[in-house]
């Protein structure tokens, strides 16, 4: 993918398999699960856009591969990178320093359903569902609450 800026980036994209493969050869190689990702670590599964039921294919990390205003100072980190649940959703972000940026939280009882979600070092925000599964009130434990009707 290149930007308006002539940046190239390198989308890595993973299936469910594929992650809890990395998982289990990570635990079983190493104590420390902070390891930094190299951009080999999981190879490119989807040569286009798809429509249709969920495969698990999930963006893993955004690699810069090619800046033209600085050449020779690529990072060595992906400069985002995603980890999921068991289930495929969303569980968290991390920055090209690693630090945790943002997590997610979900309903047990209903696969897919957000209920928190939080940036760091702010406050987490909840969310209320009705019986059909529309968000009916986000709920900021700093007070700052909002209720939608349909």
């Amino acid at each position: 993918v290149t930007d308006g800026a002539g940046r190239e980036f390198r989308l890595v994209l993973t299936t469910q398999a594929q992650r809890a493969e990395e998982a289990r050869t990570s635990s079983l190689s190493s104590s420390d699960s902070s390891r930094p990702l190299s951009a080999s670590a999981f190879p490119d599964t989807l040569p286009g856009t798809e429509y249709g039921p969920d495969r698990g294919i999930r963006l893993s990390a955004v690699w810069l591969m090619h800046d033209p205003a600085y050449p020779e100072s690529l990072p060595a980190a992906p400069l985002v990178r995603y980890t999921y649940t068991e289930a495929g959703e969303l569980l968290a972000v991390y920055d090209r320093s690693n630090t945790q940026v943002r997590a997610f939280t979900y309903d047990a009882q209903h696969p897919g359903r957000m209920v928190a979600h939080r940036y760091a070092g702010r406050p987490e925000m909840r969310y209320r569902y009705d019986d059909t599964g529309r968000v009916v009130e986000q709920l900021n434990p700093a007070g700052l609450s909002y209720r939608y009707l349909y």
